[in-house]
Parts: structure tokens; sequence; C-alpha cells
């Protein structure tokens, strides 16, 4: 993350360039039901941010893209940029530009014509094209390849000259509709990095949609999770990691162990008591202050690299006794499941390379798993 998109994220005095205030979008459904896209969303976005709408298919994510496009009117609610409503403008006249998924290049133009396709539609001088151009074709790193027509180019370049077409008019906000989704894993990893620093480079605000939590965490300034027409939690791509704000956000982004808790106890300083199936354990609250009330708490979640494994011995804080049902080694860590005593639940623990006894860990031998009470997280449903 850039300092200066940093700044800007976490600052709550700065300007929201992007506003949606209680928006509602349902749909007829084939069988003459309603289906709810948005249930009254209300989010930011600052100016300069690459900012990611992250959730599973139907979420409403793409939904909300389309009605600062212009594309969909909401049922109530407003969309704002710059202070300004444009809920009822029609999609011609916002200072968006959108990218899909299918990068919809002109088969017959040379890259130099597709990226200017855009500004000669709406009447610009062709010095200013030929400038621009040349700024696009530097800024995607394509300058070689002016001359190349689409079907010469990989699945990377032609992603690059689709977002040079859609930058060159100058958006306010550009919008990103799972523009990676086509292209292969390698490719995918790739184009994550230089998309980001076409933002940053650009200094464009980027609405991004996507179901990978991957690529929202590697490119994002903030992140909105949405789950069922709602937004379930909007931070920098840290926080939603580290502090998720609910069971569902824990379970969407990353790998996450957890375990069910049986009767809350009480509090001892931060920490949530609780009696688990595993044992009576200690963890922090996730997601809200630590002197909230404990009574939304529904689960406690760890994520399996934050676990503590050992060979059988003497017990530590939140430590219990574990049988080991599986080993999965893969160089750098191995990815060791165990079955803790007197429970069905499993976990699954990533061991660095480092720990005293890695590659010593076998299939049904005793251990003790470690839960620390400072990664350990008390989180409502």
């Amino acid at each position: 993350m850039t300092k200066t998109a940093n700044q800007t994220a976490k600052d709550p005095d700065a300007l929201a360039l992007i506003g949606f205030q209680n928006v509602r979008k349902s749909f007829r459904t084939s069988e003459g039901g309603q289906f709810t896209a948005l249930n009254n969303v209300s989010l930011s976005v600052n100016a300069n941010e690459f900012f990611t709408l992250l959730g599973p298919s139907g979420c409403g994510k793409t939904t909300l893209l389309r009605l600062l496009a212009g594309f969909e009117t909401p049922d109530a609610g407003s969309v704002t940029l710059d202070g300004k409503d444009i809920t009822g403008d029609p999609a011609n006249r916002r200072p968006v530009n959108t990218v899909f998924q299918s990068y919809a290049l002109f088969p017959h133009m040379t890259i130099a014509q597709n990226i200017g396709f855009g500004l000669r539609m709406l009447g610009t001088p062709r010095d200013t094209i030929e400038r621009v151009t040349k700024e696009m074709l530097d800024l995607v790193k394509l300058s070689t390849m002016s001359s190349r027509k689409p079907a010469q180019l990989s699945g990377g370049q032609q992603q690059r000259v689709a977002l040079a077409r859609a930058l060159a008019p100058s958006p306010r906000v550009l919008l990103l509709d799972e523009p990676l989704s086509a292209l292969d894993l390698k490719l995918r990893k790739e184009m994550q990095i230089e998309m980001k620093r076409i933002q940053r480079d650009s200094h464009t605000t980027f609405l991004f949609v996507t179901h990978d939590q991957e690529e929202a965490l590697t490119m994002s300034d903030r992140i909105a999770v949405m789950d069922q027409g709602r937004v379930q939690q909007v931070g920098s791509p840290t926080e939603i990691y580290e502090n998720p704000a609910n069971a569902f956000v824990a379970a969407f982004i990353g790998d996450m162990n957890f375990v069910s808790v049986n009767q809350v106890v009480g509090r001892e300083g931060d920490l949530v008591v609780a009696d688990t199936p595993i044992g009576r354990l200690h963890a922090r609250q996730s997601g809200c202050r630590a002197s909230a009330d404990t009574s939304s708490v529904a689960t406690f979640a760890i994520r399996p690299e934050r676990c503590r494994l050992k060979l059988a011995g003497k017990e530590a804080g939140n430590g219990v006794r574990a049988k080991i049902t599986n080993v999965v080694f893969t160089g750098p860590f191995a990815s060791v499941i165990v079955r803790p005593e007197n429970s069905g639940e499993e976990l699954r623990v990533r061991v660095a390379a480092d720990n005293p006894d890695y590659g010593r860990f076998e299939v049904d031998a005793d251990a003790v798993l470690e839960l620390p009470s400072d990664k350990l997280m008390a989180l409502a449903s």
C-alpha cells in the first residue's frame, strides 16, 4: 500500500469521492418473485484509492458497480460522486469508465488505435489523442508494441491495453468487474502487481470487483466484504485479515479454524473465556472493542499459521493434547491436521520449517496443540 493511499484510507476527515447512501436494489426472478441484490448499503470510497468489493457470487458487488456506472438505478437510496448526487444521471454523463471480464478490443485496429478510440469518439483533437495514447502506452509498458493487433498479444498484454483504453479519457473512477478472471494463475498474479502499479501511477480511483480473496488482499488499499446484499466489513487488508468483524468474514478471508463455543463463562481482563468442545479457552474479541458485551460471541477462530504444535509434552497456556490425523509437507512448511483429545473437531496447523519438531510429525502421533489467546479470536455469528 502506498503511503498516500494509506493516509487517505485512514483519514476520517478525507472527502469521499464516491458515496452510496442506504442503497436498495431488487430484481424480479424468472419465477415471478423478488431477489434483493442490495439491502440498505452505505459505503464511501476516497479519491485515489484502490477499493475492492469482495464477496461470493450473488452478494451484490457487481450490482453496486453497475449503480455507479449508471447501468442500473437503485430502488431507494442515492449515489454521489464528488459530493454531487448522480443517482438519476445517464451513464454517458458520468465521469467513469468500465473494464469488464471480456476486454472487447477491436481486432482490426492496432493497439494504439484501440487506446485512442474513446478519445476519437469524444472529438478530441488529433495531437491530443497522439500525446495521450503515447502516455498510456508508456504507462502500461507497451510502447514497443503500438502497431501490433490484439491477436498478436498475450492475455496479460491485452488486459493492459484494455486498461489503457479505459484510462485514456481520464475518468474520475475506473470500474473493474473481475477483469483478471480469464487469465491463467501465473498471469493473474503478474497482473495483480501490474494493476496496482498502474492505479498508483495514473492517480486514478479504482473500484474493483472480485470473488478472489488473494486479488483483494494483494492490490487493495481498502476492502468491503459483502454477503447477501449487505456490507459485512470495511477495512484495510491487514485489518480484515487480522481482525474480522464476524464469522462470515473470518471464513471468507484466508484459511481459518473454528472452535464452537458451548458457553461463555465471562472475561479475564481483555480476554473472553468460554467452554468449548476442546476445553476452556481464552480469546481476544475480534471486530469490536475489548470491553464489548460478550453475549454475541458464537465461535472462536484461529488461523492455521497462528497455532503452535509440538510433539507430546507438558501443555502450555491454551494448550490441549491432540492426535495427528494427517500431514502434508510442502517444503517451507507442513500442513498438519490434528484432532484434540475428547473432541470430534479437527484443526489445521501450518508448521514452519524452523519448528523444532518439523519433519518429525507423523500420522497417529500424540502432540500438544497450543492456541495463543492473543491469536484466538472470539467472533459473532
